[in-house]
């Protein structure tokens, strides 16, 4: 009979005597930094949420500058839940210091489409209009040609201009033929250089008359001192043709 081996017996009567919880305990620990790593994640978040809701209660602190302040930083996390509340900040738009400004500025970079109506009523409103623009054009939603199209009617303005030419919407392209009679120099710029990007060929008999009468070097300007709306319009041309060009060769 060959004798029991001690140490295997004492090794056997020692695994025994754990028990199958332990088992699932060592398992545990050896996992132990990826449990670790996920506990952190989730209290970040935690925190994280808690931070957001803290920003967005300081949206209507009475401190103006607490205002301003949150909503730059809402700009910066982009967090939807704060979407409501930057909405209702774009009513205090009564000085160039008040807080829409920032509202607007954050809701587009956050891009929801809620936004877009109340950015649209305030495009007659002086000190946030402009900040309302480039929010509406960040969100990229259609509803916003139509009443952009209206205001540059009313009040031409280069940056509007601008903004049409990037859309890419027809329905600028008469307002745009009719702005390059504006008295302003650069308003005819600009308008010439959207319909250029518009690349609509009824712009053509506008800026041909442009490039041959419109010569007159811009200074009121800095951007474009020293340019003439003659250049921008023969660059428009150059642009609407190769994109003749490119779609006949397509047919």
């Amino acid at each position: 009979m060959t004798p029991a081996d001690p140490h295997k017996e004492r090794g056997t009567s020692q695994l025994e005597g754990v028990g199958p919880h332990a088992f699932s305990w060592w398992g545990k620990r050896l996992s132990e930094e990826g449990f670790e790593a996920k506990m952190t994640e989730s209290s970040a978040e935690r925190q994280s949420s808690s931070e957001i809701d803290a920003l967005i209660r300081n949206l209507t602190d009475p401190d103006w500058s607490v205002r301003r302040r949150a909503a730059l930083e809402l700009a910066d996390v982009k967090d939807r839940r704060a979407v409501p509340a930057l909405i209702s900040l774009l009513q205090d738009h009564e000085t160039v210091w008040s807080a829409a400004q920032d509202a607007a500025y954050a809701l587009g970079e956050i891009g929801d489409g809620r936004a877009v109506e109340p950015l649209i009523d305030l495009l007659d409103e002086p000190f946030v209009a402009g900040r309302a623009i480039e929010a509406l054009e960040k969100i990229g939603d259609p509803r916003m040609v139509e009443p952009l199209i209206r205001v540059f009617v009313e009040r031409p303005e280069a940056s509007i201009a601008t903004v049409l030419g990037r859309l890419g919407d027809k329905r600028s392209v008469e307002p745009l033929i009719e702005a390059l009679k504006s008295p302003n120099p650069s308003i005819r710029f600009y308008a010439a250089r959207a319909l250029g990007k518009l690349g609509d060929k009824r712009a053509l008999a506008a800026l041909v008359w442009s490039v041959e009468n419109d010569r007159e070097p811009i200074r009121d300007r800095r951007s474009i001192r020293g340019k003439s709306v003659s250049d921008a319009a023969g660059k428009a041309i150059e642009r609407i043709e190769r994109g003749s060009e490119g779609s006949n060769s397509s047919l």
